[in-house]
């Protein structure tokens, strides 16, 4: 594992909810941006590695490594921690908590939770769990009363909640669903990776093509779950992957490139 500053921002005191890490679609580098779309911070796989699934806490820079399983790196000194251990994707909740699974079990902050949670990834806000199971059915899970809610009809993957209850994953056949707090399950549209903006009470979600092989577009758009989805943007020659927004600011993965970028997204 090689971690790399740039030497533009060489120096990395605070946290800031400004920073956003990205994965490079082969697996081989993640990039965490600053409050722009400049790059801050990488990390680059060894040859046979394959680097993913990474979520950023406090400075520190947490993902999955092929070779080492979980990894953490602190981005102000470079050093970094190993698991030892195949573990699943690494999820930081709204209030700091790192979650993960290992061993078919829960762990929060490092230490095993004793509630069993045999899926790759999980999502975890304010007592809830979200995940699938091997059957791709989705699971909602009360973490006080282990009292599980099974929602089937789709393949369900990478389902998430909000700290407010909202809940939303995308399908293997394409759709998107959404279940609000205390509400019925519906497609709110066709797409993939979707992400929640409280700020709009919607979604920003990527809609690609590709040839059989490679991709050959992608473009944002945006759905207020009942109402019509909108398109967000459209550029031929960039194909904007990976939703992040916050504070008028769309960020995204351009796969075209492989590199982050961001454009101003005032207009909804």
């Amino acid at each position: 594992m090689i971690a790399t500053l740039f030497a533009a921002v060489f120096v990395i005191t605070d946290a800031s909810s400004e920073w956003r890490v990205y994965e490079e679609p082969t697996g081989q580098v993640l990039t965490v941006t600053g409050s722009g779309c400049d790059p801050v911070f990488s990390v680059s796989a060894v040859p046979g590695e394959r680097i993913k699934s990474p979520v950023l806490l406090g400075a520190e820079l947490i993902y999955l490594s092929s070779l080492e399983g979980l990894i953490s790196v602190d981005m102000r000194t470079g050093d970094t921690a190993f698991s030892g251990s195949q573990t699943g994707a690494p999820w930081v909740s709204s209030e700091g908590d790192l979650w993960y699974t290992m061993g078919g079990y829960l762990y929060r902050n490092c230490e095993a939770t004793g509630i069993q949670v045999n899926a790759f990834h999980v999502c975890v806000e304010n007592g809830t769990a979200v995940f699938t199971d091997n059957g791709d059915n989705l699971h909602l899970l009360d973490l006080d009363t282990e009292a599980d809610e099974m929602f089937t009809g789709y393949r369900f993957y990478a389902p998430e909640i909000t700290p407010s209850g909202e809940l939303f994953s995308p399908t293997l056949s394409g759709e998107i669903i959404f279940i609000p707090p205390g509400g019925e399950m519906m497609v709110v549209a066709n797409g993939e990776q979707p992400f929640w903006s409280g700020e709009h009470k919607g979604l920003f979600y990527c809609v690609s093509i590709d040839d059989g092989h490679n991709l050959t577009g992608a473009d944002i758009w945006f759905v207020i779950p009942g109402e019509e989805p909108v398109q967000v943007t459209s550029t031929p020659d960039v194909f904007e992957t990976k939703p992040v927004y916050q504070y008028g600011t769309l960020w995204y993965m351009d796969s075209a490139t492989s590199l982050p970028g961001c454009v101003r997204c005032d207009d909804l």
